[in-house]
């Protein structure tokens, strides 16, 4: 793994790159997209552990953090949808440059998985996607994280919850969520999205739900190649569970490599 900073100075970007562990390396190149605050925390390992196989089977590979998340600039007030669909693009172009590889696959872990639907709708050389769990509509979403938010801070602060309960929403679990990124999270609707020229798009699910089934045929009405691999996780991705099982899906990585394959 070697770790690298990338991007203009302004918005630089910290990443991870994972370079084929054998030979001969293949042509394209996967770029991984975070989700989105406590889920990303939760989910680390599983994204690092898909990186090192992804590796494994011969892929060049770089994990990053966006914008104003994780090791890269920016703070959490200056969050922006917008800009962590660029900086996905700015990930593409930099594996392709440090690699060398052609065409760039994208995979993504729920609000990553959106974003990353975005961001190869507004590219020529991305052509597959895997969609891990995505955010299908941002507004059931946006509420669930406020639900999950709200949980924690009965837990927490029980009678004095009056004093905290109004900041749920503009704060998620530690997170701080500006007004401008809340309405882009809410506004999501996958089905709508354009694909550009996309090719292929697996979805891997945990769960089985009319929302995915219905995601399914809305890219393949789209003229994608889409299927659906359905794979129990266990434990959802917000949980205390997810964390302290350090949970690492193995079926769900081999499903997704399967399909980047």
């Amino acid at each position: 793994m070697n770790p690298l900073i990338f991007g203009p100075s302004d918005k630089a970007l910290f990443g991870i790159y994972h370079a084929p562990s054998a030979e001969p390396a293949r042509s394209r190149g996967v770029v991984v997209c975070n989700p989105f605050g406590d889920e990303a925390l939760k989910a680390h390992r599983a994204l690092r552990e898909l990186a090192n196989r992804l590796a494994a089977e011969r892929f060049h590979v770089l994990r990053f953090d966006y914008f104003a998340t994780g090791d890269s600039a920016g703070d959490g007030s200056e969050a922006s949808f917008a800009q962590w669909v660029a900086d996905i693009g700015v990930a593409v172009d930099e594996l392709k440059d440090a690699a060398g590889v052609r065409r760039v696959s994208l995979v993504g872990l729920r609000l990553g998985a959106s974003l990353a639907l975005q961001a190869a709708g507004t590219r020529r050389d991305v052509d597959r996607v895997a969609l891990w769990d995505p955010v299908v509509r941002g507004r059931a979403y946006f509420e669930f994280l406020r639900q999950a938010h709200l949980s924690y801070l009965r837990s927490e602060y029980g009678a004095d919850l009056p004093r905290f309960e109004r900041l749920a929403g503009s704060e998620l679990m530690g997170f701080p969520v500006p007004t401008d990124l809340r309405a882009a999270i809410e506004s999501i609707d996958l089905s709508k999205l354009e694909v550009g020229k996309l090719k292929k798009a697996l979805v891997v699910s945990s769960t089985k739900s009319d929302e995915t089934a219905g995601l399914v045929a809305s890219l393949a009405e789209r003229g994608l190649d889409a299927g659906n691999e359905y794979v129990p996780v266990g434990v959802n991705w917000n949980s205390d569970a997810a964390m302290e099982s350090s949970l690492v899906p193995t079926e769900a990585i081999n499903a997704i490599i399967a399909g980047l394959s």
